[in-house]
């Protein structure tokens, strides 16, 4: 009895011990990018891992060089941002030629950027980055953070004018190709 009492215990402390992002699903890309600050169709150009105290490294090699040789380092303070170049805004307003979009630290409710591949052209509807206990190192107000509790990301496909992703429909969330120019359409 009492190890049940004990499991019991160490369940409801580690619930409460767990800041991980809990939300549902959003909606699809046209039904989430309406939400957004900005949208854009971007290259992504580079990975950036930011620490607290201020070093950023590009590759994931050298970062895990870093953690091998700092064992007391907590991965969570790591912010992770990818470096895209801006090709058209399609909503809002943005104007710099390149710029960073944070993701996933893990308790911010934002996208895991290992979808992303370097040299790939997506859409992404994203919005501006907002302070919070949560902020990865280095991101401020003139950065953009992407969502992870909706479809924000949107594969182009240049060769074909089209775009990759969970696009429509609200109850299913299937993989389609898409028309660029009719998605422009449903989204400005």
């Amino acid at each position: 009895m009492k190890k049940k009492h004990i499991a019991i215990l160490i369940i409801v402390l580690n619930q409460s011990l767990s800041f991980a992002c809990s939300c549902d699903w959003g909606g699809n890309f046209i039904k989430a990018s309406i939400y957004s600050d900005v949208i854009v169709k971007a290259k992504v150009i580079q990975f950036n891992f930011h620490l607290p105290n201020g070093k950023v490294y590009t590759n994931q090699e050298e970062l895990n060089k870093y953690l091998k040789t700092n064992p007391d380092f907590k991965p969570v303070n790591i912010g992770a941002a990818m470096l895209v170049e801006l090709i058209e805004t399609i909503k809002g307003i943005e104007q710099r030629k390149t710029f960073e979009i944070y993701g996933m630290s893990g308790l911010d409710c934002r996208q895991s950027l290992h979808i992303f591949e370097i040299g790939k052209v997506y859409i992404l509807s994203i919005d501006r980055s907002k302070k919070t206990k949560y902020t990865p190192p280095n991101e401020d107000e003139e950065d953009y953070m992407i969502g992870g509790c909706s479809e924000h990301s949107l594969e182009f496909i240049e060769e074909k004018n089209k775009v990759r992703g969970y696009i429509k429909r609200h109850y299913s969330r299937r993989l389609i190709n898409y028309n660029y120019k009719k998605l422009l359409k449903k989204i400005t």
